[in-house]
Protein backbone atom coordinates (compact mmCIF):
# COMPACT_ATOMS: atom_id res chain seq x y z
CA UNK A 1 0.00 0.00 0.00
CA UNK A 2 1.19 3.65 -0.55
CA UNK A 3 1.01 5.76 2.57
CA UNK A 4 2.00 9.63 2.59
CA UNK A 5 2.99 10.70 -0.74
CA UNK A 6 3.84 14.11 -1.49
CA UNK A 7 1.04 15.76 -3.01
CA UNK A 8 2.43 17.68 -5.98
CA UNK A 9 1.91 20.76 -5.00
CA UNK A 10 5.26 23.22 -5.26
CA UNK A 11 7.67 22.30 -2.95
CA UNK A 12 10.69 23.57 -1.68
CA UNK A 13 14.08 21.55 -0.79
CA UNK A 14 14.17 20.47 3.05
CA UNK A 15 18.18 22.50 2.91
CA UNK A 16 16.57 25.88 1.08
CA UNK A 17 17.23 28.16 3.68
CA UNK A 18 20.66 26.85 3.86
CA UNK A 19 21.28 27.73 0.29
CA UNK A 20 19.43 31.01 0.23
CA UNK A 21 21.96 32.19 2.99
CA UNK A 22 24.94 30.28 0.84
CA UNK A 23 24.01 33.30 -2.02
CA UNK A 24 22.12 30.43 -4.18
CA UNK A 25 19.86 31.76 -7.07
CA UNK A 26 16.99 29.53 -7.13
CA UNK A 27 14.62 28.40 -10.23
CA UNK A 28 11.26 26.33 -10.29
CA UNK A 29 12.56 22.97 -11.58
CA UNK A 30 9.39 21.16 -12.43
CA UNK A 31 7.19 21.98 -9.42
CA UNK A 32 10.44 22.51 -6.79
CA UNK A 33 12.38 25.48 -6.44
CA UNK A 34 16.49 24.42 -6.46
CA UNK A 35 19.40 26.33 -6.48
CA UNK A 36 20.19 27.25 -9.86
CA UNK A 37 23.52 28.91 -9.61
CA UNK A 38 25.70 30.61 -6.96
CA UNK A 39 26.53 33.59 -9.05
CA UNK A 40 29.05 32.46 -11.68
CA UNK A 41 27.67 29.23 -14.02
CA UNK A 42 31.30 29.02 -16.17
CA UNK A 43 32.99 29.09 -12.57
CA UNK A 44 30.72 26.31 -11.39
CA UNK A 45 31.34 24.15 -14.43
CA UNK A 46 35.12 24.71 -14.25
CA UNK A 47 34.80 23.44 -11.01
CA UNK A 48 33.11 20.18 -12.15
CA UNK A 49 36.07 19.72 -14.53
CA UNK A 50 38.93 20.20 -12.97
CA UNK A 51 38.52 20.07 -9.10
CA UNK A 52 35.33 19.60 -6.83
CA UNK A 53 32.00 20.70 -6.58
CA UNK A 54 29.08 20.53 -4.06
CA UNK A 55 25.32 19.80 -5.78
CA UNK A 56 22.47 19.52 -3.08
CA UNK A 57 19.83 16.57 -4.87
CA UNK A 58 18.15 16.62 -1.69
CA UNK A 59 14.98 17.65 -3.84
CA UNK A 60 15.14 14.07 -5.43
CA UNK A 61 12.36 12.29 -4.58
CA UNK A 62 12.78 8.79 -1.75
CA UNK A 63 10.79 6.47 -1.09
CA UNK A 64 11.18 3.66 1.67
CA UNK A 65 10.01 0.42 1.07
CA UNK A 66 9.42 -2.00 3.55
CA UNK A 67 7.87 -5.55 4.31
CA UNK A 68 9.03 -9.18 4.03
CA UNK A 69 8.10 -9.18 0.18
CA UNK A 70 9.93 -6.14 -0.78
CA UNK A 71 13.02 -7.41 -2.79
CA UNK A 72 10.81 -10.43 -4.05
CA UNK A 73 7.82 -8.01 -5.20
CA UNK A 74 10.09 -5.04 -6.94
CA UNK A 75 12.50 -7.97 -8.39
CA UNK A 76 9.23 -9.28 -10.60
CA UNK A 77 8.17 -5.39 -11.30
CA UNK A 78 11.35 -3.71 -12.56
CA UNK A 79 14.07 -4.05 -14.94
CA UNK A 80 17.46 -5.28 -12.73
CA UNK A 81 17.98 -7.79 -10.34
CA UNK A 82 16.96 -7.26 -7.05
CA UNK A 83 16.47 -10.18 -5.46
CA UNK A 84 20.24 -10.43 -4.72
CA UNK A 85 21.24 -7.50 -3.57
CA UNK A 86 22.97 -7.10 -0.48
CA UNK A 87 22.60 -4.54 2.15
CA UNK A 88 25.43 -2.08 1.01
CA UNK A 89 24.46 -2.23 -2.60
CA UNK A 90 22.42 -0.63 -5.06
CA UNK A 91 21.09 -0.62 -8.76
CA UNK A 92 20.30 1.17 -11.56
CA UNK A 93 16.50 -0.35 -12.67
CA UNK A 94 13.46 1.17 -15.26
CA UNK A 95 9.88 0.27 -14.32
CA UNK A 96 8.40 0.03 -17.58
CA UNK A 97 4.84 -0.24 -19.10
CA UNK A 98 4.27 -3.74 -20.91
CA UNK A 99 5.26 -2.49 -23.94
CA UNK A 100 8.68 -1.72 -22.48
CA UNK A 101 8.49 2.68 -22.68
CA UNK A 102 9.77 3.94 -19.63
CA UNK A 103 8.01 4.87 -17.04
CA UNK A 104 10.37 5.43 -14.14
CA UNK A 105 14.65 5.68 -13.73
CA UNK A 106 15.24 5.38 -10.89
CA UNK A 107 18.55 4.04 -8.28
CA UNK A 108 17.68 1.25 -5.57
CA UNK A 109 19.68 0.67 -2.96
CA UNK A 110 19.54 -1.85 -0.08
CA UNK A 111 19.40 -1.66 3.93
CA UNK A 112 19.11 -4.13 6.79
CA UNK A 113 15.42 -3.14 6.98
CA UNK A 114 14.26 -1.31 3.90
CA UNK A 115 14.89 -0.98 0.39
CA UNK A 116 15.50 2.73 -0.83
CA UNK A 117 14.13 4.26 -4.24
CA UNK A 118 15.86 7.23 -5.02
CA UNK A 119 14.77 9.06 -8.38
CA UNK A 120 13.46 12.48 -9.77
CA UNK A 121 10.89 14.05 -7.75
CA UNK A 122 8.23 14.90 -10.48
CA UNK A 123 8.04 11.20 -11.27
CA UNK A 124 7.63 9.77 -8.13
CA UNK A 125 3.72 9.80 -7.55
CA UNK A 126 3.72 8.01 -10.71
CA UNK A 127 6.12 5.03 -10.29
CA UNK A 128 5.00 4.39 -6.87
CA UNK A 129 1.27 4.39 -7.82
CA UNK A 130 1.93 2.27 -10.78
CA UNK A 131 3.95 -0.27 -8.59
CA UNK A 132 1.01 -0.27 -6.01
CA UNK A 133 -1.30 -1.29 -8.66
CA UNK A 134 0.26 -4.65 -8.33
CA UNK A 135 0.28 -5.16 -4.69
CA UNK A 136 -2.24 -7.85 -3.99
CA UNK A 137 -1.09 -10.08 -1.17
CA UNK A 138 2.43 -9.36 -1.25
CA UNK A 139 3.71 -8.04 2.38
CA UNK A 140 4.89 -4.35 0.68
CA UNK A 141 4.62 -0.82 1.81
CA UNK A 142 6.53 2.38 -0.25
CA UNK A 143 6.53 5.67 2.26
CA UNK A 144 7.90 8.75 0.89
CA UNK A 145 10.95 10.03 2.97
CA UNK A 146 11.82 13.10 0.75
CA UNK A 147 11.59 15.67 3.51
CA UNK A 148 13.40 13.49 5.69
CA UNK A 149 16.20 12.65 3.99
CA UNK A 150 18.66 14.44 2.28
CA UNK A 151 21.68 13.97 -0.90
CA UNK A 152 24.29 15.78 -1.28
CA UNK A 153 26.89 15.21 -4.63
CA UNK A 154 30.41 15.35 -4.47
CA UNK A 155 31.35 15.69 -8.06
CA UNK A 156 34.75 16.31 -9.87
CA UNK A 157 38.25 14.65 -10.32
CA UNK A 158 39.15 15.71 -7.28
CA UNK A 159 36.31 14.02 -4.76
CA UNK A 160 37.78 11.44 -3.07
CA UNK A 161 40.98 13.88 -2.56
CA UNK A 162 37.86 15.89 -0.78
CA UNK A 163 36.71 13.04 1.24
CA UNK A 164 40.02 11.47 2.22
CA UNK A 165 40.57 15.29 3.53
CA UNK A 166 37.48 14.98 5.88
CA UNK A 167 38.77 12.00 7.42
CA UNK A 168 36.91 9.51 5.13
CA UNK A 169 38.65 6.46 5.50
CA UNK A 170 36.25 3.73 3.84
CA UNK A 171 35.50 4.48 0.27
CA UNK A 172 32.95 2.35 -1.48
CA UNK A 173 34.82 0.77 -4.77
CA UNK A 174 31.71 -0.68 -6.27
CA UNK A 175 29.36 1.35 -8.71
CA UNK A 176 26.06 2.43 -6.15
CA UNK A 177 28.08 0.62 -3.46
CA UNK A 178 27.49 2.39 0.03
CA UNK A 179 29.26 2.65 3.34
CA UNK A 180 28.06 4.21 6.20
CA UNK A 181 30.65 7.31 7.74
CA UNK A 182 30.95 9.86 10.24
CA UNK A 183 31.58 13.55 9.20
CA UNK A 184 31.33 16.50 10.99
CA UNK A 185 29.50 14.02 13.79
CA UNK A 186 26.60 12.94 12.03
CA UNK A 187 26.47 9.42 10.75
CA UNK A 188 25.85 9.47 6.57
CA UNK A 189 25.80 6.63 4.23
CA UNK A 190 28.74 7.33 1.36
CA UNK A 191 27.21 6.16 -2.31
CA UNK A 192 29.23 5.81 -5.12
CA UNK A 193 28.52 7.10 -8.80
CA UNK A 194 30.74 6.52 -10.96
CA UNK A 195 33.76 8.90 -10.52
CA UNK A 196 31.39 11.36 -8.41
CA UNK A 197 29.78 9.97 -4.57
CA UNK A 198 26.92 11.49 -3.05
CA UNK A 199 26.28 11.38 0.99
CA UNK A 200 22.82 10.40 2.00
CA UNK A 201 22.06 11.84 5.63
CA UNK A 202 18.88 12.80 7.73
CA UNK A 203 17.74 16.28 6.29
CA UNK A 204 18.44 18.26 9.77
CA UNK A 205 22.45 16.85 9.36
CA UNK A 206 22.31 18.32 5.84
CA UNK A 207 23.55 21.68 6.53
CA UNK A 208 26.43 20.62 9.50
CA UNK A 209 27.74 18.24 6.02
CA UNK A 210 27.76 20.95 3.81
CA UNK A 211 29.36 23.50 5.88
CA UNK A 212 31.84 20.62 6.71
CA UNK A 213 32.54 19.90 3.09
CA UNK A 214 33.32 23.21 2.22
CA UNK A 215 33.86 23.33 -0.92
CA UNK A 216 32.37 25.33 -3.98
CA UNK A 217 28.92 25.23 -4.46
CA UNK A 218 27.12 23.90 -7.93
CA UNK A 219 23.89 25.04 -9.32
CA UNK A 220 21.73 23.16 -11.77
CA UNK A 221 22.57 25.39 -14.54
CA UNK A 222 26.58 24.32 -14.78
CA UNK A 223 25.64 20.42 -13.85
CA UNK A 224 23.19 20.58 -16.96
CA UNK A 225 25.97 21.49 -19.19
CA UNK A 226 28.07 18.83 -17.33
CA UNK A 227 25.77 16.19 -17.60
CA UNK A 228 24.88 16.67 -21.54
CA UNK A 229 28.42 17.03 -22.43
CA UNK A 230 29.00 13.14 -20.47
CA UNK A 231 25.76 11.94 -22.25
CA UNK A 232 23.78 11.76 -18.99
CA UNK A 233 19.71 12.23 -19.69
CA UNK A 234 16.97 12.70 -17.69
CA UNK A 235 13.60 11.84 -17.38
CA UNK A 236 10.70 14.70 -18.69
CA UNK A 237 13.86 16.45 -20.43
CA UNK A 238 15.44 13.84 -22.45
CA UNK A 239 13.38 10.65 -21.82
CA UNK A 240 9.52 10.50 -22.11
CA UNK A 241 6.52 7.91 -22.41
CA UNK A 242 7.77 6.66 -25.84
CA UNK A 243 11.04 5.86 -24.85
CA UNK A 244 12.54 2.76 -24.62
CA UNK A 245 15.61 1.89 -22.58
CA UNK A 246 18.36 1.02 -25.18
CA UNK A 247 17.52 4.25 -27.32
CA UNK A 248 18.73 6.30 -24.04
CA UNK A 249 21.57 4.55 -23.86
CA UNK A 250 20.18 2.80 -20.50
CA UNK A 251 21.54 -0.32 -20.78
CA UNK A 252 23.08 -1.57 -17.49
CA UNK A 253 19.55 -0.73 -16.32
CA UNK A 254 18.52 -4.08 -17.75
CA UNK A 255 19.16 -7.91 -16.92
CA UNK A 256 18.24 -10.11 -19.21
CA UNK A 257 18.96 -13.31 -16.72
CA UNK A 258 16.12 -12.60 -14.46
CA UNK A 259 12.73 -13.77 -15.51
CA UNK A 260 9.93 -11.98 -16.20
CA UNK A 261 8.84 -8.17 -15.30
CA UNK A 262 6.82 -5.62 -16.93
CA UNK A 263 7.74 -4.71 -20.43
CA UNK A 264 10.58 -7.89 -20.26
CA UNK A 265 9.14 -9.71 -23.46
CA UNK A 266 9.77 -6.22 -25.53
CA UNK A 267 13.44 -5.87 -23.85
CA UNK A 268 14.31 -9.64 -25.26
CA UNK A 269 13.20 -9.12 -28.74
CA UNK A 270 14.59 -5.82 -28.68
CA UNK A 271 18.04 -7.73 -27.83
CA UNK A 272 17.61 -10.14 -29.87
CA UNK A 273 16.62 -8.66 -33.00
CA UNK A 274 19.13 -5.27 -32.30
CA UNK A 275 17.11 -2.87 -33.69
CA UNK A 276 16.07 -0.18 -32.46
CA UNK A 277 14.71 3.15 -34.21
CA UNK A 278 16.72 5.92 -32.83
CA UNK A 279 19.33 6.47 -30.14
CA UNK A 280 20.32 9.68 -28.20
CA UNK A 281 23.49 11.45 -29.62
CA UNK A 282 25.31 14.30 -29.45
CA UNK A 283 24.65 17.06 -31.41
CA UNK A 284 27.54 19.94 -32.17
CA UNK A 285 26.25 23.41 -33.69
CA UNK A 286 28.37 26.57 -34.41
CA UNK A 287 25.07 28.44 -33.55
CA UNK A 288 22.54 27.76 -30.62
CA UNK A 289 20.07 24.96 -30.16
CA UNK A 290 16.53 24.78 -28.53
CA UNK A 291 14.64 22.16 -26.94
CA UNK A 292 12.54 20.59 -29.90
CA UNK A 293 13.86 21.23 -32.70
CA UNK A 294 13.94 19.01 -35.43
CA UNK A 295 16.73 17.27 -37.56
CA UNK A 296 16.90 16.63 -40.93
CA UNK A 297 18.99 14.89 -43.59
CA UNK A 298 17.68 16.54 -46.60
CA UNK A 299 14.03 16.57 -46.81
CA UNK A 300 13.69 13.61 -44.25
CA UNK A 301 12.54 14.40 -40.76
CA UNK A 302 15.23 12.29 -38.83
CA UNK A 303 15.18 13.33 -35.23
CA UNK A 304 14.81 16.39 -32.81
CA UNK A 305 16.72 17.94 -30.09
CA UNK A 306 15.86 17.75 -26.37
CA UNK A 307 18.77 19.13 -24.15
CA UNK A 308 20.66 22.13 -25.56
CA UNK A 309 23.89 23.73 -23.85
CA UNK A 310 26.82 26.18 -24.73
CA UNK A 311 29.90 24.30 -23.98
CA UNK A 312 32.70 26.51 -21.94
CA UNK A 313 35.08 23.86 -22.34
CA UNK A 314 34.45 23.06 -26.47
CA UNK A 315 33.61 26.40 -27.07
CA UNK A 316 30.65 25.60 -29.07
CA UNK A 317 26.71 24.99 -28.93
CA UNK A 318 26.35 21.14 -27.94
CA UNK A 319 22.97 19.35 -27.38
CA UNK A 320 21.38 16.00 -26.95
CA UNK A 321 19.40 14.45 -28.95
CA UNK A 322 17.52 11.51 -30.77
CA UNK A 323 18.59 10.68 -34.41
CA UNK A 324 17.42 7.76 -36.51
CA UNK A 325 19.60 4.88 -36.09
CA UNK A 326 21.01 5.07 -39.75
CA UNK A 327 22.45 8.62 -39.19
CA UNK A 328 23.01 7.78 -35.79
CA UNK A 329 27.18 7.44 -36.06
CA UNK A 330 29.85 9.86 -35.24
CA UNK A 331 30.59 12.96 -37.75
CA UNK A 332 27.55 12.15 -39.47
CA UNK A 333 26.37 16.03 -40.98
CA UNK A 334 22.85 16.35 -40.84
CA UNK A 335 20.63 19.68 -40.17
CA UNK A 336 18.50 21.03 -38.00
CA UNK A 337 15.04 23.20 -37.77
CA UNK A 338 13.44 25.16 -40.47
CA UNK A 339 16.54 26.86 -41.94
CA UNK A 340 18.19 23.43 -42.10
CA UNK A 341 21.38 24.98 -40.32
CA UNK A 342 23.85 22.15 -40.44
CA UNK A 343 24.76 20.44 -37.35
CA UNK A 344 26.78 17.38 -36.76
CA UNK A 345 26.33 13.78 -34.92
CA UNK A 346 28.99 13.15 -32.02
CA UNK A 347 29.49 9.99 -29.87
CA UNK A 348 28.76 10.54 -26.01
CA UNK A 349 30.28 11.20 -24.06
CA UNK A 350 31.32 14.33 -26.09
CA UNK A 351 34.47 15.46 -26.43
CA UNK A 352 36.68 17.82 -29.43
Amino acid sequence: MVADLWSGEFMRMSTYDWHKNHGAVFEDFFGCEIPSHYGNVEEEYWTLRKSVGIRDVSYFGKVQITGKDRQKFLHGMISNDIKSLEPGQGRHALFLDVKGHIQGDFKIYSFPEHLLMVLQHYVRDKVVSGLDRYIISEDVKMKDVTEELAMIQIIGPRAEELLRSKGVVSIPSQFLSFETISMAGNEAHLIRLGVAYALLCGAASAPSLLENLDAKLVGWKAFDIFRVETGLPIQNLDIDESNFPQECGLDDALNFNKGCYLGQEVMARIDAQGHINRLLFGIVSNDPLQAGQKLYKGAKEIGKITSPIFSPSLQTHLALGYVRREFASEGQEIEVGDDRKPVTVKKLPISA
